[in-house]
């Protein structure tokens, strides 16, 4: 038997485990929001666990204001971390016209700021 059988068989499965411990993940969230008496716990348990499925430090939910000012409504944060839950944010980093563009869809992940270079006032247009 070849190595790279072997090797794509170990690759397989791993994979199949991968998407095993997902379904499992989604499934355990779904129903513990099926199961939150009010919005407030539902979005708590979704940063929670996105979180968690991200080994991230923080994760939070970010609610627009009409001015494009906006408000932690809900926070996952991992400890020597401050929290924000509630804060009002007025970014002047993030003017109305890119609040608008990620309202409709567009944004931007950057997944190691280590690493990527990062480009403040970016034009989306």
């Amino acid at each position: 038997m070849s190595s790279t059988n072997t090797s794509e068989r170990d690759i397989e499965q791993r994979l199949e485990e991968h998407f095993a411990d997902a379904l499992e993940r989604i499934t355990s969230l779904s129903l513990q929001i099926n199961n939150a008496s009010n919005l407030i716990d539902m979005l708590s348990i979704a940063v929670q666990q996105a979180r968690e499925l991200l080994s991230g430090d923080r994760a939070l939910i970010y609610q627009f204001l009409p001015d494009g000012d906006g408000v932690v409504m809900a926070e996952s944060v991992g400890e020597g971390w401050r929290a924000i839950l509630g804060e009002l944010i007025g970014d002047p980093c993030f003017p109305r016209k890119y609040a608008q563009l990620y309202q409709e869809g567009r944004c931007h992940a950057i997944e190691d700021t280590h690493i990527q270079q990062m480009q403040p006032y970016r034009d989306w247009e």
